[in-house]
């Protein structure tokens, strides 16, 4: 008899969900396994290079967590995914609630919410869903951590060429451009520049680079050489512009880097802690170039696109057509050296800690089975 993984070899069920959409064949599909349990690593690997997209391993949950989950595109793990959080939350509390091995029952709260915890690498993280006639509904994460926002980037010229664009189209030391924030609850038009962010736990270390216009975010192409020279120790680039495709959005994002190869318009959601600290920091820059105390709790409310019609379209967002992303920032200082950076200099720029909540809606589009024959070790 072949040796087979763990747990006797049996058929698992899978579910293809798209995120950030209610709409199918839209957002970023996932695929989501309810019940991994017994899955060797090497299998999930195999797994989700068989499928070519991120992929969702849900397992037992260990101390006090609901359940745990394992998250694989198809070059590597990740020790957390925005976009595969919702994708679980929306089938273990939806199609694939009877399957799951839940630590506890769910049972929805007095407004028809259900509360639980995930395990992800990074540790614990609170997830809920609104349940609409039985149905998971809206879904969310949140999360905190600790960023340090840097000043240390490539030269604007050195950009335009990273990027293949024209030096206007992302200079901002001279020409910020400004985009206006719900801060608190009130309109703050704030001015955005370059800069490198460096999360401590959750989510890659981005370099944010405002550009002046959608046209100009879509035609970006990475030089990977002049990439893989690069003097700061970001792993992606977000391109973020206020120049949106649809009404309502704050900013239209997207993604390049070395690895993003897997989709052409990859998914925003690991960006989200950096992109959130990013902005706090410019809204408490805004707040000292105005003479104005900085520091406190700040509350800043954006929504971020990703896509476009004619790509896989994805809205980060909240509970209107584009959802919100809330985030609330309290300023702690951290240590410089828990966060790595090339430069010799050492890291410039504020370190803070943010707590993020993440909204968005989810649509199940399909379901299958990987038959036992693939857990057999050959």
């Amino acid at each position: 008899m072949p040796e087979t993984d763990s747990i006797m070899a049996s058929n698992r069920k899978y579910f293809f969900v798209d995120v950030f959409t209610s709409k199918p064949l839209s957002g970023a599909q996932i695929v989501v396994l309810p019940d991994a349990e017994g899955i060797s690593d090497d299998k999930m690997q195999a797994i989700a290079r068989e499928f070519g997209t991120e992929t969702v391993f849900c397992l037992p949950g260990t101390d006090g967590a609901n359940t745990r989950v394992r998250i694989w595109t198809p070059l590597k793990e990740l020790t957390f995914g925005g976009h595969p959080t919702i994708a679980a939350i929306h089938t273990l509390v939806g199609p694939g609630a009877d399957l799951a091995h839940m630590a506890s029952k769910l049972p929805p709260n007095k407004t028809g919410r259900v509360d639980f915890t995930i395990t992800q690498p990074v540790g614990p993280i609170s997830v809920s869903s609104e349940l609409l006639n039985g149905a998971p509904g809206w879904c969310r994460w949140g999360y905190a951590t600790e960023c340090r926002v840097d000043t240390g980037v490539p030269f604007p010229t050195t950009m335009a060429a990273t990027l293949g664009l024209a030096l206007d189209d992302v200079e901002t030391d001279t020409k910020p451009p400004t985009v206006g924030l719900s801060v608190k609850g009130e309109r703050m038009d704030v001015k955005l520049y370059a800069r490198a962010v460096y999360p401590k736990e959750i989510g890659l270390p981005y370099l944010i680079v405002p550009v002046k216009s959608y046209a100009a975010v879509r035609k970006a192409e990475l030089n990977r050489k002049l990439w893989e020279d690069r003097d700061c120790n970001a792993d992606e680039i977000l391109l973020i512009t206020t120049d949106t495709e649809f009404e309502g959005s704050t900013f239209h994002g997207r993604l390049l880097g070395l690895d993003v190869g897997i989709h052409e318009d990859p998914p925003v959601g690991s960006s989200i802690p950096a992109l959130s600290a990013y902005l706090l920091q410019m809204v408490e820059n805004d707040k000292k170039a105005a003479g104005r105390e900085p520091g406190g709790q700040e509350t800043v409310k954006y929504s971020i696109e990703r896509g476009t019609e004619d790509r896989r379209e994805s809205k980060v967002a909240g509970k209107t057509r584009f959802s919100l992303l809330e985030v609330e920032a309290s300023l702690e200082p951290v240590v410089a050296s828990d966060i790595p950076t090339k430069r010799p200099s050492g890291l410039s720029g504020s370190a803070m800690k943010v707590a993020m909540k993440v909204s968005g809606k989810a649509v199940t589009t399909g379901e299958g089975v990987l038959y036992d024959t693939v857990f057999h070790n050959n």
